[in-house]
C-alpha cells in the first residue's frame, strides 16, 4: 500500500476522491435470485475481493502521506454530486446499471465510465457536492484526447472484465 501510494504522490499533490462505503461492497445482497432451474444464486458479491485489496486502508494511508507532504485531499460528496450518473454536456443524471461500463455521450462520443467519473471528480467545484461546468467544458476535448490514448493502451493488456474493455 505504501508503495501505491508513493507512486500516486510521485504523479502530483492534488487528490480529489469519492466518499465511498467500503463496507457495503462485502455484504450480501439482500435480493434472493433463482436460477432457470430453480436454484437460489449466490448473494455473495464484493467480500472477499474487498477484504483482500483493503480500499479504505488504502486511502487512509493515502490520505496521511498527502497531508504530511503539504498536498491536497479532499473528498467529493458521492450522494450530492452523483459522478457516475452526471452528464456535464447536457447537464442530466442517468442512474445506471453497475454492469453499464461506457456512457454515450450527447456529442456522439463513447466514453469509459469510471475514467468520466474521474474527469467529473477532477472539475468538482468548491463546495465538493457538484462539478464546474464551465471547467468541464473548457477540459472536456484534452480529456477525449487522454481517455482515446488510455483505452488504445489499454486494450493491448490483460484486464478484468469489470473494465469494460
Amino acid at each position: 500500500m505504501d508503495e501505491l501510494a508513493n507512486q500516486l504522490l510521485a504523479q502530483g499533490d492534488e487528490f480529489n476522491i469519492e466518499q465511498m462505503r467500503f463496507r457495503g461492497l462485502a455484504k450480501k445482497s439482500k435480493e434472493v435470485k433463482k436460477s432457470k432451474t430453480g436454484k437460489n444464486l449466490s448473494r455473495k458479491r464484493f467480500g472477499r475481493s474487498v477484504a483482500n485489496k483493503a480500499p479504505a486502508t488504502f486511502v487512509n494511508v493515502l490520505e496521511d502521506k498527502v497531508v504530511r507532504t503539504g498536498g491536497s485531499f479532499q473528498k467529493i460528496k458521492t450522494w450530492e454530486a452523483k459522478a457516475s450518473q452526471y452528464n456535464h454536456l447536457d447537464h442530466s443524471y442517468n442512474k445506471k446499471k453497475l454492469s453499464q461500463r461506457w456512457n454515450q455521450m450527447p456529442d456522439g462520443r463513447r466514453i469509459q465510465r469510471d475514467l468520466y467519473s474521474a474527469f467529473l471528480i477532477q472539475n468538482s467545484n468548491s463546495d465538493l457536492n457538484g462539478f464546474d461546468t464551465q471547467l468541464c467544458d473548457t477540459s472536456y476535448e484534452h480529456f477525449v484526447v487522454l481517455h482515446d490514448r488510455e483505452i488504445q493502451r489499454l486494450k493491448g493488456t490483460k484486464m478484468p472484465s469489470s473494465a469494460g474493455l
